[in-house]
């Protein structure tokens, strides 16, 4: 209950703060990435998430650790669809770039947005690589000497965050995949151009709240160890 209070608070902060901005700057700067509700309230989702993590999900160091007989992989708590998705889409980011600057040579940006486009895929390779990191120290946390029953509970709370800072941080790289694709559609005045980066943004959106509804909330997840297997049957 506190986990997930603590990534609705992180939501909503994220949200009251893009109104804010755009309340502040009355406006002129709606279009940027900070007035982008969606976004932040993404981002402010990933950084609850990430305190939960750090402040209430620590086994109790009193208790003894155990030794793992068959070692813990990222890819036995997620689909691999999942681990691929937070790999590929910063990729496809930073390949927009020179797409942007094409479109900055042929007049229709200017300088200081291409700036800012090359700074948001930065920031969603920055993101990625996190996200897989606090991903990856989830999976090798240390496992407490207890009986079977709560060794079960233990990996289930393993994998319930890994789940949620998965669906949160693809929804969070996808959204920003989708910010630049919007970019792309106001910078060109070509109309196939327009729809096809327009399609693309809002497939980009709409799968991005498919990962925060269907992978960060899952009702059920499988957890692909074999001894985790044989100790549940």
């Amino acid at each position: 209950r506190r986990t997930k209070r603590l990534r609705t608070i992180g939501a909503l902060g994220g949200l009251l703060f893009s109104i804010a901005f755009t309340a502040v700057t009355e406006g002129r700067a709606s279009n940027s990435i900070w007035g982008n509700g969606l976004l932040m309230a993404a981002a402010g989702y990933v950084l609850g998430a990430l305190v939960a993590e750090a402040a209430l999900s620590r086994p109790e160091r009193t208790l003894p650790r155990a030794a793992s007989l068959e070692p813990r992989t990222l890819g036995q708590y997620l689909p691999g669809y999942a681990i691929w998705a937070q790999r590929v889409i910063p990729v496809l980011a930073v390949g927009l770039v020179p797409i942007s600057a094409a479109l900055e040579g042929r007049g229709s940006s200017g300088r200081g947005g291409l700036v800012s486009f090359a700074a948001v895929a930065v920031g969603l390779v920055a993101v990625g690589l996190a996200l897989e990191g606090i991903e990856r120290m989830i999976v090798r946390r240390s496992q407490p000497v207890v009986a079977p029953d709560l060794l079960l509970a233990d990996e289930a709370i393993r994998a319930s965050s890994i789940h949620a800072m998965a669906g949160a941080g693809n929804a969070l790289l996808l959204l920003g995949l989708a910010f630049l694709l919007s970019a792309l559609v106001s910078a060109t005045s070509s109309g196939p151009l327009n729809w096809t980066f327009g399609i693309l943004s809002f497939l980009a959106l709409g799968l991005a709240l498919s990962s925060w509804i269907d992978l960060g909330h899952p009702s059920s997840w499988r957890i692909r160890r074999r001894i985790f297997q044989e100790t549940h049957a």
